[in-house]
Formats: structure tokens, C-alpha cells, sequence
């Protein structure tokens, strides 16, 4: 976040410091991206649904909130939009300046946050769609210069943090897909035999198919389907049989009938580790994560956090693109854009992590929204017809406006433009509580946001945070973990929270908690040995929030 924190800066030195100023630049960068969605909406959308995108690119709640706060995020969506309008403009006109200032823009974005790298392959787009071989070789070019200036730019601020410490016992954060163990794996012969099996299926239905390329394709996808799901890649699987599917009804209908045994075996074996690990007692979430393996599809889950209309159009669009391929048929140069700046982002993510929060995929949250509307746009136009859609243009109006509102969302519109404590965690009521207290020098302040706390309060003592979370934060200085923002030691397990508490020399502890994350109540957060301290300290509870989450513990000082 550099761009961000001299801009942040550069407002307080204007209008001093107060929140308000540390909000003003993501409040221009929310309005800048408007506009961005209007220029880059040009390139696959008419009117109204061009006004429509940048309606919902202006209301869409995640949007909102990321510009109501001093998070990195709208920056890197705006950073993200304003590549890709450069994009376009460079495919449009062929002048290399707009290619130049693309790179330089999402190089910007790569500084505001490295996850930006992952909508590089959006270059690409312009010499693809065009068949323009010197756009493909520029991009190409663009796309290494890209590639090149994150690495140097990401080793250049790694070298403002500590090293990552190796802390022994501390399992990475994050749900993985664990329960795969429960799935009983195959010997060696077995897998042999397994993928004999697969290849004699992939022969059995080319022979059906004509021409002899089409055919050794198809052939290629389906065993690498069979083999794929025998070690519990379903996703893999599930891609591989699709693209056969589309091959075999192309080049080879005939053929369709032994492709559906194959999917049927296919489906046949999802079902028998589906109910091997019910029986092993192993939930959904666990039993989809054995199944898919690697890459994980968590990520496309996790965009449909922004809008799940988008998505749920965006899929559809892919599908019916999908169909009219498989029918020799056009499709159009959107769905390129979206598998450049959609679908293979998501597929990396996923084979980097398997689990991860929505802001993960903010890069692809835009392109996401621009792909959406393009499919619906498309889709509206099948199946109302070209001459629907010139006679009545009040109805594509009405239409786009509809879509409009269903992307973003109006029941949780009005939550994200009036922000309330219902909605947000009440950092700065706690903090007021505390400076209320008039606390002595033997008093202990300890916080579990040690960010937001040591801004209202100058200080805290110790930060509060399981060492399975915290350990992503954390350096050792003079023997002890702190946090590498605040400097503030940590206290990361319960032994180390007991041993606080029986210091004898000390004053009255302050426990301030935590807002945020309480979809389970904090325990994740916390640590079991924590959250069972805590939990035993609820007489102890002196303060509660506006949030009606937001606790302050007081622990007595010690006797004597």
C-alpha cells in the first residue's frame, strides 16, 4: 500500500489528522473508479448497459465500504479497472503509449498490493481476440515487463519486513483439504490398472469422432479426466470432461453416447467418496475440498462474495458460450476477456492457496462485473432477438436497470451507504471507555485490535492473538514476538495470558477486545486456551460496545 500511505499522508498534512482525512483518498479513488467503469464498459457494452455496469460499479456494496475506509482495496480495484481501460484503448488505436501507461499503471497497482500481478494476462487480450500477430508479441513483451517489475518490486518492500519466523508447532492458517486421508488410495498396480482402464475408455469414444486431431484431443481429456478424479483431482476432472464434451458434440455426436458412460462411471466414483466420507463423519466443506484437491475452487466461491447475480450470469454466459462452441457456432470476444481475467487468475490462486477471504480476489472482482454484464447483454440479445432490441429500446433500459439492482444487491445496499455500529466494530468506543478509566502507571493495556487501539490510544501494552493467526505479523526482537506494525509484544497463547495475570507487581488489566471476526465468536482468532480464559472472565466484562460485540475486561489489580 505505498501509493496509498503518501496519498493518505499527503491528506492529513492538508486537512489534519482525523479519520476523515485518512478516508479522503479512497473516497476520490471510489469516484475515479466510477468513471473508469464507464470508459472500459465501452468496449463490450451498448448504452444502456454501459450505464447500467457503471451503476452498479457505483453501488455495489463491497465497493461502498472499500471506499468508505483506509483499506488498500479500492486501490487495487481502481488500479486494476484503469490497466484494463488503457488495455482497451491500446487494442482500439494501436498506440504503443496506452500499452506503456498500462504496464506503468499496474505496476502501480502491484505496490498498492501484489495480487495485482494476477491481472497481467488482460494484455494478452488485444493481439488474441485480433489475431494481430505484432499485438501478440507486444503483449507478450508487456506481460514479461509486468511479470519482471513484480518481482523486483515485491522483493524491494520484502525487504522492509522481518524475515518470516519458523515458529516450531504453528500450523499454517486456513482450512485445507484434509480430509482426503479418509478417501481409501490406491496401491501402485491398482493405479496401473486404473489407467489402463482410463485409456481404453479415452480410445473407445475418439474412434467415434472424426477428424483424427479432434480426436486424439478428445482422447487426452477424457484419461487425464479418469486418472485425474482415481487420485482425487475432481476439479481437474471436471474441466478435462468438459472440454471433451464440447469436442465430442462438435466433431463427433455419434460419439456422445460412449462419452456418457464415461461420465456416468465418472459420476459413479464422486458419489463412492462422497459417501465414504459421510460415513467417516467428515462435513461438506472438508468432503469438497478432498474431492477438488488442487487447484482449489474456493477462490470462484469466494468472488461470488461481491455479487452473486454477477456470478451466477457470468457462469451462464460461460456455459452458453461453451454450448455455441460445441456447435461450431461464433462466440463472443468477451469470453476471452473473462478466461484472461477471470478464469485463469482464479485457477492460480487456487493452486497458490485453498482457502482464502473475498478481498484475495478483489483483482478479478472488476473484470468480473465487466464480464457479467457483457453475458447478460448476449444473453438478452438471443433470446429477445436483434429486432427486440432495436425496436424497443425502453425495454433494454428497463432490463439493464433490473440487472443493475440485482448485481448490487439493494438488500444489503442501504447497510454499506450508512455505515452503523450494528455493521461495524466499535473500535473507537472502546478506546473512549479506556481513556475514561484514567488508567495508573502499574495498569496493563492489552488489545486484540492493536492496530486501530494503538491509533486512539497512543500505546498498548501487549497484543492479545492466537500465534496460529498472529504468526503472519510477527518478528523477535530481544527475545520476544511483536507485532512488526506497533512493536507491541504479543501474547499468543493462554499460558502466557495466565502468567499476566498472576504478576504480582502489577496494576488493573484492560482486556480490550475485538469486533471483528466473530462469525464463530472469535475462537479461530483466539486460540482455544484464550477464548476458554476469556470466557471465564465474563464477570469481568466492564464495557460493551455499540457493536454489541466490542468487550472490555477488568481484571482487579493484584492484592498487595
Amino acid at each position: 500500500g505505498i501509493l496509498q500511505l503518501y496519498l493518505m499522508a499527503a491528506s492529513i498534512k492538508a486537512f489534519g489528522t482525523s479519520e476523515w482525512a485518512l478516508r479522503f483518498p479512497s473516497v476520490l479513488c471510489g469516484v475515479l473508479l466510477i468513471v473508469l467503469a464507464y470508459l472500459s464498459g465501452r468496449r463490450f457494452l451498448t448504452s444502456p448497459w454501459n450505464l447500467a455496469f457503471t451503476a452498479a460499479v457505483a453501488l455495489l456494496p463491497t465497493f461502498i465500504e472499500d471506499a468508505q475506509t483506509a483499506r488498500m482495496y479500492v486501490f487495487l480495484v481502481t488500479s486494476v479497472a484503469a490497466y484494463t481501460t488503457l488495455v482497451f484503448e491500446w487494442e482500439r488505436t494501436g498506440r504503443g503509449g496506452f500499452l506503456v501507461a498500462a504496464v506503468a499503471v499496474l505496476l502501480l497497482g502491484v505496490t498498492v498490493h501484489q495480487l495485482a500481478v494476477f491481472a497481467a494476462f488482460i494484455v494478452l487480450y488485444p493481439g488474441l481476440v485480433r489475431g494481430d500477430a505484432r499485438k501478440c508479441v507486444l503483449g507478450a513483451l508487456a506481460f514479461a515487463v509486468i511479470l519482471v517489475g513484480f518481482m523486483v518490486i515485491s522483493h524491494w518492500i520484502d525487504r522492509f519486513y522481518p524475515a518470516a519466523l519458523d515458529l516450531p508447532g504453528v500450523p499454517e492458517a486456513g482450512e485445507g483439504p484434509l480430509a482426503g486421508a479418509f478417501i481409501p488410495r490406491f496401491g501402485l498396480a491398482a493405479l496401473v490398472i486404473g489407467c489402463g482402464i482410463a485409456l481404453a475408455l479415452a480410445m473407445w469414444v475418439a474412434r467415434a469422432m472424426r477428424p483424427v486431431g479432434a480426436a486424439i484431443a478428445a482422447a487426452i481429456l477424457i484419461a487425464v479426466a479418469v486418472i485425474a478424479e482415481l487420485v482425487a483431482f475432481d476439479h481437474v476432472a471436471f474441466l478435462a470432461l468438459a472440454a471433451s464434451v464440447v469436442l465430442v458434440v462438435r466433431f463427433g455426436r455419434e460419439g456422445f453416447p460412449r462419452l456418457a458412460v464415461v461420465l456416468a462411471v465418472c459420476a459413479a466414483g464422486v458419489a463412492l467418496d462422497l459417501w465414504l466420507l459421510h460415513r467417516a463423519g467428515i462435513g461438506l466443506r472438508q468432503s469438497v475440498g478432498a474431492l477438488t484437491g488442487w487447484p482449489s475452487i474456493w477462490p470462484d466461491f469466494a468472488m461470488a462474495h461481491y455479487s452473486p447475480v454477477a456470478t451466477v450470469a457470468l457462469a451462464a454466459g460461460i456455459v452458453w458460450g461453451c454450448w455455441r462452441l460445441a456447435r461450431g457456432q461464433r462466440i463472443p470476444d468477451f469470453l476471452l476477456f473473462i478466461v484472461l481475467g477471470v478464469w485463469i487468475p482464479l485457477l492460480l490462486i487456487g493452486v497458490f492457496r485453498w482457502s482464502i477471504p473475498p478481498r484475495y480476489v478483489a483483482a478479478q472482482s472488476f473484470p468480473m462485473l465487466l464480464g457479467a454484464f457483457a453475458a447478460v447483454q448476449w444473453l438478452a440479445r438471443a433470446a429477445l432477438g436483434e429486432a427486440a432490441r432495436v425496436r424497443h429500446t425502453q425495454l433494454g433500459y428497463a432490463l439493464a436497470a433490473v440487472v443493475c439492482l440485482l448485481v448490487a444487491n439493494p438488500s444489503v445496499l442501504p447497510r454499506s451507504a450508512y455505515g452503523r455500529y450494528a455493521d461495524h466494530p466499535d473500535h473507537l468506543g472502546a478506546a473512549q471507555f479506556i481513556r475514561s478509566q484514567h488508567l495508573g502507571p502499574r495498569d496493563i493495556l492489552v488489545a486484540e485490535n492493536v492496530l486501530e487501539q494503538t491509533y486512539y490510544l497512543g500505546r498498548v501494552d501487549y497484543w492479545l492473538e492466537g500465534i496460529r493467526m498472529a504468526s503472519e505479523f510477527l518478528y523477535k526482537r530481544d527475545g520476544r514476538l511483536e507485532d512488526f506494525y506497533t512493536g507491541t509484544p504479543l501474547i499468543g497463547t493462554g499460558a502466557q495470558l495466565e502468567a499476566l495475570i498472576a504478576r504480582p507487581d502489577r496494576g488493573a488489566i484492560y482486556i480490550i477486545g475485538s469486533g471483528e471476526q466473530q462469525e464463530d465468536g472469535r475462537s479461530a482468532a483466539r486460540g482455544a486456551q484464550i477464548q476458554r480464559i476469556l470466557r471465564s472472565l465474563s464477570p469481568d466484562v466492564v464495557y460493551v460496545g455499540r457493536d454489541h460485540l466490542t468487550k472490555v475486561w477488568k481484571i482487579p489489580a493484584a492484592p498487595g
